[in-house]
């Protein structure tokens, strides 16, 4: 369901599963205790896209024990001119308790939204990490070659221009962690 309207939208998965990965306390123990991991990020081979699929992080903050469900996705859009120029991005909409924070749209609005556009589009109002990881990235001297015959980059600039709406500093903290451990899925073309 995006905005109350179901959309339908076929990949082939190759999953990154967690299956009870935990993250390490800290920096501030107090602060940003161990948080358990469970569910994936699905990763579409065509599109390069990532969709959350059942991903939870469990910890505890002030002696009070928490769970956030995430949803969403983790959009790869390349540069028209990438071969030559190196430029593409991830567009995360990642949407925290979705099912506790969605209000949906009236049917006419709904109905006006194209299925792709949907699973894409920002929710408004919903606790959220969206923004972009921009990379360029250089491929001179590549000798490797991926699955499609395309050059693998031999070096990566990334900036990060991300926002969150609406979250704790406990649950963006759990989420860069998440991040660091997938770099090399996320990052290996």
């Amino acid at each position: 369901m995006i905005n109350g309207k179901e959309v339908e939208y076929k990949y082939q998965a190759d999953p990154m599963r967690f299956d009870g990965l935990i993250l390490a306390e800290g920096p501030d123990k107090a602060r940003y205790t161990r948080c358990t991991v469970t569910g994936s990020l699905d990763y579409d081979r065509a599109t390069g896209n990532y969709f959350a699929k059942g991903l939870r992080f469990t910890y505890t903050f002030d002696g009070k024990d928490f769970t956030d469900s995430v949803t969403g996705t983790i959009k790869w859009v390349e540069d028209p001119q990438r071969a030559s120029n190196g430029k593409g991005r991830y567009e995360f909409n990642l949407r925290y308790n979705e099912e506790k924070n969605t209000k949906p749209l009236p049917e006419d609005q709904a109905a006006k939204i194209a299925d792709e556009d949907a699973i894409f589009a920002v929710a408004k109002g919903v606790p959220a990490l969206t923004g972009s990881i921009e990379y360029v990235d250089n491929f001179s001297g590549s000798v490797v070659n991926d699955p499609d015959g395309k050059p693998l980059p031999t070096q990566s600039k990334a900036v990060y221009n991300l926002q969150a709406t609406d979250l704790t500093k406990q649950q963006v903290m759990n989420f860069a962690k998440l991040w660091l451990v997938a770099v090399g899925p996320t990052n290996d073309e």
